[in-house]
């Protein structure tokens, strides 16, 4: 799991890429980017999660973002990416999920 901080734009958003794409490592099965903390973000913030997801589907291994209600679901839902993204509105129920599609 990886959290993500409370804001992201583009003074961090490339750190968070780089952290979310260490998470992706031989035997990874799933990669949760954990958004309980983040109250922000801009369009850096939304590309870093398109390519987390992007490198996910290339190497076959799940991810899913843990985002419950709020502004940066409702971000998510008005981009449509709750019909890309396996998104979960809370970390028990990303844990216990045990397929990749959107909830």
């Amino acid at each position: 799991m990886v959290t993500l901080p409370a804001e992201i734009d583009m003074a961090n958003a490339d750190r968070v890429g780089a952290d979310l794409d260490a998470a992706f490592g031989p035997d990874v099965g799933v990669v949760i980017a954990g958004m309980s903390g983040t109250r922000f973000y801009d369009a850096s913030g939304i590309h870093a999660l398109v390519m987390a997801y992007q490198r996910a589907q290339a190497g076959h291994t799940g991810f899913r973002v843990v985002a419950g209600p709020g502004e940066v679901r409702r971000v998510l839902d008005i981009l449509r990416l709750d019909t890309v993204l396996a998104i979960y509105p809370r970390l028990d129920v990303a844990l216990r999920a045990s397929d990749r599609k959107p909830a």
